[in-house]
C-alpha cells in the first residue's frame, strides 16, 4: 500500500525515455523547417539563437548516444565526417574567416548546430526510424508549404523566383522531401499520398527554376522505381514503360514552357566567357556549360588551390581572396579551395567510404536502391552548391549513414518494424 502512490524506478527511466524521444523529434521537426519558422511564424528570433539552444541541449541529452556511435565504434563514414568537420574548423582558425556576424554565429552556422543535428538525427533514425522519418517528412512539407504560399504568383507557372527570404531554398528541400517520402513509401507507411507530395515537390523546383534541385530528385525517383521493378513481371515491364513515356513527355513540356527548360537549355548556348577548365576546347565549352554561371568559381577556385595547396586559403575566404560578392557553389571547390588537398582528400575518402560500404551492403532492394540514389543527388547537386553545412544535405546524410550503420546486421524491413514496435511497447 506503501508503494502504490510512489513512480517506480522503471517507470521513472520509461518516463525519461519518452521525454528525450519527443524532445529529440521536436528538435529534428524545428531545425529543418528553422528557416520558416523564424520568419513567418515566430516573426523573429533571425539570429537563431532558439535552435542554437535547442542544439546544444539535444547534444547534452544524447551524448552517450552520440559517442558509442560516432566516436567508439569503428564505422569510417562517420568518422571521415568527423574529421572533415574538425579539420576545417582548425584551418578557419589558422587562415582566419570572414563572417560579419561574429566569431560565435560563424562556428554555429558552419560546424556546431549542422554536425549536432547530423549526429542526433542519424542516432534517432537508427533507433525509431519510421517515426523519425515521419517527423522529417513533416518539417520538410511543412517547410515547402510555407515557401509556395509566400511565393509571388504573378510569375506565373513559369517560376523564377521566390521570395528573397527561403529562396533557393526551397526548391533544395525538395530533395529530401523525395528521398524521405521513398523511404516511407516503401515501408508501406504512405500510400495515396505518395504521388501529391512529389507533384508538391516538383511545384517547389518549377517556380524556382533549379537546375540542380530538379536533377537530384529526378535521380531519387529514378532509383525508387528500379528499387520496385521487377523485370520478370510483365505488369512491372509494362509500368516502367509506361513511366519513361510519362517522363519523357514531362521532361518535353518542362524544357519547352518553364523558366527551368530555358535555364537548361540556355546552359549551352554561347555564354560571355568561357573559362579554361580542361584543355580540350570541345569538352571545355560543355563543362562550362554544365556548371553554367559557377564556372567562374570552378576557374578561380583552381588557381587559388594551386597557389595554396596544402590547406587553402580557410573556408569562405574565396570571396575575399577573389573580390567575388558570393560564396563558392561547389562543395568540390570549397574544399580543394578553401580546405585544400587535405580536406578535398577528406571529402573524397567520405564519398569513397559511404559508396562502397553501400554497394557492399544487406539491405532490403528497395531501401538499397532509395539510399545510393539519394546519395548520388547528393553528389550532383555538389557540382553547383555548398553542402557542408546545409540543412537539407544533412538530412540526406543522416539518412544514408543510419541505413549504413544499422542497429541490426542487415536492413529488413520486416525485422525492422518490429523492433521500432518492440521498443515502442517498452516504452509504454
Amino acid at each position: 500500500m506503501g508503494n502504490a502512490g510512489h513512480l517506480k524506478y522503471s517507470d521513472v527511466v520509461q518516463l525519461n525515455r519518452k521525454l528525450v524521444l519527443i524532445y529529440n523529434w521536436i528538435y529534428i521537426f524545428s531545425y529543418i523547417s528553422r528557416i520558416a519558422i523564424q520568419k513567418y511564424v515566430l516573426g523573429g528570433d533571425n539570429a537563431g539563437r532558439g535552435i542554437f539552444v535547442m542544439s546544444i541541449l539535444a547534444l547534452l541529452i544524447n551524448l552517450p548516444k552520440i559517442v558509442k556511435f560516432f566516436f567508439n565504434n569503428a564505422r569510417p563514414a562517420c568518422q571521415l565526417w568527423l574529421w572533415l568537420t574538425a579539420f576545417s574548423f582548425v584551418n578557419s582558425m589558422i587562415m582566419g574567416y570572414t563572417w560579419k556576424d561574429g566569431f560565435i554565429f560563424y562556428v554555429r552556422e558552419n560546424f556546431t548546430e549542422p554536425l549536432v543535428f547530423l549526429m542526433v538525427a542519424t542516432c534517432m533514425l537508427r533507433e525509431h526510424q519510421t517515426k523519425t522519418l515521419t517527423v522529417m517528412l513533416s518539417s520538410l512539407l511543412f517547410f515547402i508549404a510555407i515557401g509556395i504560399f509566400k511565393t509571388d504568383f504573378s510569375t506565373s507557372y513559369r517560376g523564377r523566383y521566390l521570395n528573397d527570404d527561403i529562396g533557393n531554398f526551397l526548391p533544395l528541400f525538395a530533395v529530401p522531401t523525395i528521398l524521405v517520402a521513398s523511404m516511407l513509401r516503401q515501408k508501406e507507411v504512405i500510400k495515396k499520398s505518395f504521388i501529391p507530395i512529389v507533384i508538391l515537390a516538383f511545384v517547389s523546383i518549377l517556380l524556382c527554376a533549379t537546375r540542380k534541385a530538379f536533377a537530384a530528385i529526378l535521380i531519387i525517383l529514378a532509383a525508387y522505381m528500379l528499387g520496385r521493378i521487377n523485370m520478370k513481371k510483365a505488369s512491372h515491364v509494362t509500368l516502367l514503360i509506361t513511366m519513361i513515356v510519362v517522363t519523357y513527355v514531362g521532361l518535353t513540356f518542362v524544357m519547352e514552357n518553364t523558366v527551368l527548360g530555358e535555364r537548361f537549355s540556355g546552359s549551352f548556348k554561347e555564354q560571355e566567357e568561357v573559362f579554361p577548365l580542361v584543355s580540350d576546347p570541345v569538352a571545355n565549352k560543355v563543362l562550362n556549360g554544365l556548371v553554367g554561371d559557377r564556372a567562374v568559381m570552378y576557374y578561380y577556385g583552381t588557381k587559388l588551390f594551386l597557389e595554396h595547396p596544402v590547406n587553402g586559403v580557410g573556408l569562405l575566404n574565396y570571396s575575399k581572396e577573389t573580390g567575388e560578392r558570393i560564396r563558392i557553389h561547389s562543395e568540390y571547390i570549397v574544399q580543394l579551395c578553401e580546405n585544400g588537398i587535405i580536406g578535398f582528400a577528406l571529402l573524397v575518402a567520405f564519398i569513397a567510404v559511404v559508396l562502397h560500404q553501400l554497394m557492399n551492403a544487406e539491405m532490403r532492394q528497395e531501401t538499397h536502391k532509395i539510399v545510393i540514389g539519394g546519395f548520388l543527388a547528393m553528389l550532383v547537386i555538389d557540382f553547383t552548391a555548398w553542402t557542408y553545412c546545409s540543412d537539407y544535405a544533412m538530412v540526406v546524410y543522416a539518412v544514408v549513414l543510419a541505413t549504413l550503420y544499422p542497429k541490426t546486421k542487415t536492413v529488413d524491413i520486416t525485422a525492422e518494424e518490429k523492433e521500432d514496435e518492440e521498443n515502442s511497447n517498452s516504452e509504454q
